[in-house]
């Protein structure tokens, strides 16, 4: 899915508040946090526990997009995919602690070259010279 830039951060700080136009803003309900978390841990769960953990959620979910809008607006690209998820996950520092681990299906690799492949060895000058002559190889040394 792809998601425009332009509409993305004009209602990004939309999304931040309650009540903002258009009813555009994210929100996630704490009774259905609540009700996945009964279903996923077989256990009761209190009202104060589904709260935290919604807003925890919105405010991850707030910090990818960010990082995602600034990913694709610094590539000059009008809309944010996955690419620009993992690029923008992957840079920032606090969120590549929580979603360091993770794949995103579509979103490729970072480019990274390891600095001993970047160098190029010294060349040295050999002191001997390979010759071939009738089928045998002989080392002599080099003629000033």
């Amino acid at each position: 899915m792809k998601v425009g830039v332009v509409w993305a951060a004009t209602n990004l700080m939309n999304m931040t508040q309650n009540g903002s136009e258009g009813g555009r803003h994210l929100h996630f309900d704490v009774d259905d946090m609540k009700q996945r978390l009964v279903d996923g841990t077989g256990k009761r769960v209190p009202n104060d526990v589904a709260n935290y953990f919604s807003g925890v959620v919105q405010q991850l979910t707030i910090e990818v997009v960010k990082s995602a809008i600034g990913a694709a607006i610094e590539a000059g690209q009008r809309e944010v995919t996955p690419r620009h998820v993992l690029l923008g996950v992957k840079l920032d520092e606090d969120l590549n602690k929580v979603f360091g681990s993770g794949v995103f299906s579509g979103g490729g690799v970072i480019p990274n070259i390891n600095n001993a492949l970047l160098m190029k060895p010294p060349r040295t000058a050999s002191p001997l010279r390979v010759t071939h002559a009738d089928d045998s190889t002989k080392l002599e040394p080099e003629e000033a």
